[in-house]
């Protein structure tokens, strides 16, 4: 029986040898291009026919990891810029940014005891800022009345305060 099987064995044709799957792979490891595509790559990713799949917990074949085939045309990719926040605003950042006088509530609106601005004197030195309202002068910290008050003479706006409220009016 054993002569029987040498002599099969020796008599079955040869098992034709494997196809390459890629151009590239069927290349010999010597030549020139394919060791510069392993360089390129890093080293073999692809694990030996003998070793067993990864196994996970669950009993199951772990799923292999794809890898995309290294070009000479490859365009790094770099990660994009970090966005910067806002820079906060000069009255302590957008949330308390005064908002326009018509954006108050009527009540507030109606009840504004100065009416509309004749004349706003802005200068470099705090003190040196004024406006007049009906014919009256304010300065900066000046109260209006009924809990109005000048909050900020800018270039070209006044802010007033009143309550948690900061609106403003232009000239």
């Amino acid at each position: 029986p054993a002569e029987a099987v040498a002599q099969a064995r020796q008599e079955r044709p040869a098992v034709p040898a494997r196809q390459p799957r890629s151009p590239v792979e069927g290349l010999s490891s010597d030549e020139p291009f394919v060791k510069a595509q392993r360089s390129a790559t890093g080293p073999e990713t692809q694990a030996d026919a003998s070793t067993p799949p990864p196994v996970t917990t669950a009993g199951k074949p772990a799923p292999k990891p794809e890898t995309a085939p290294a070009s000479e045309n490859a365009v790094a990719v770099q990660p994009a810029p970090a966005v910067k926040a806002p820079a906060k605003k000069q009255n302590g950042g957008p949330r308390n940014a005064p908002i326009s006088f018509w954006q108050l509530p009527e009540n507030l609106r109606n009840s504004f005891p100065a009416g509309k601005i004749n004349v706003l004197v802005y200068a470099e030195a705090p003190s040196d800022r004024f406006v007049v309202m009906q014919g009256k002068r304010y300065l900066e910290g000046d109260a209006l009345g009924q809990g109005f008050k000048v909050h900020r003479i800018e270039p070209a706006r006044v802010v007033f305060s009143h309550r948690a409220y900061r609106f403003y009016m232009t000239q």
